[in-house]
């Protein structure tokens, strides 16, 4: 199963990019889930899940369908997961909701007060990687700057023992994300210009 949170994306960038087969996994969910699936979703009821992204294969091992499965952080031992087709994600929320108030009914908890949020994302080498890639890009900061000496005692500071990735390593791992990235990019304009010019000959044909 393949999380998507803030920066997992990335993340699966960096640690797979070699795997052909996994980075057009990659990109579906680029395309189609993080902040432009979730920007869309305004109940609350959301918060109570983790929210990822899962490939189903047929009977010959072949991609079938995207599917979003639900993981309740608050006791996903007894919660049972919610799974719905990508397609399908706009439909309403009401078995989320009822998983959610059975979930607060087993717990004791009362209706309307917050449940209790997991906590943050476990380390690993490319989430460590990939936040790296996505400071330096987002905030113009050199490759070099992992050789800040401050930057280094903070993070053996916060996980000793660590083994921060060279400056050519992040160099690398933004060039991989910039090369895929850039061609699903390409491909996203180019369905755009075909619905543009099949729009247009539909009005031509109506004059």
């Amino acid at each position: 199963m393949l999380r998507c949170g803030p920066y997992q994306i990335a993340r699966l960038l960096v640690h797979v990019n070699s795997h052909a087969s996994t980075m057009m996994e990659l990109m579906n969910i680029v395309l189609f889930f993080p902040e432009a699936s979730k920007s869309t979703w305004r109940s609350k009821v959301y918060d109570h899940f983790t929210i990822t992204l899962r490939r189903e294969l047929d009977d010959h091992q072949k991609p079938k369908k995207l599917v979003f499965v639900f993981t309740c952080n608050v006791d996903p031992t007894h919660h049972t997961l919610h799974v719905r087709p990508r397609m399908s994600i706009g439909h309403g929320t009401k078995n989320l909701q009822e998983g959610v108030r059975s979930c607060d009914k087993r717990l004791g908890v009362a209706a309307g007060a917050v449940s209790v949020q997991p906590a943050g994302e476990p380390y690993t080498p490319a989430g460590h990687r990939t936040l790296i890639a996505l400071r330096c890009a987002k905030n113009h900061r050199p490759f070099n700057s992992v050789l800040d000496d401050d930057y280094q005692a903070e993070v053996e500071m916060l996980r000793p023992r660590t083994i921060i990735p060279s400056p050519q390593t992040v160099s690398r791992d933004i060039k991989a994300m910039y090369a895929e990235m850039s061609k699903h990019v390409q491909n996203y304009f180019m369905v755009c210009h075909l619905y543009i010019c099949m729009i247009l000959l539909l009005l031509n044909s109506n004059i």
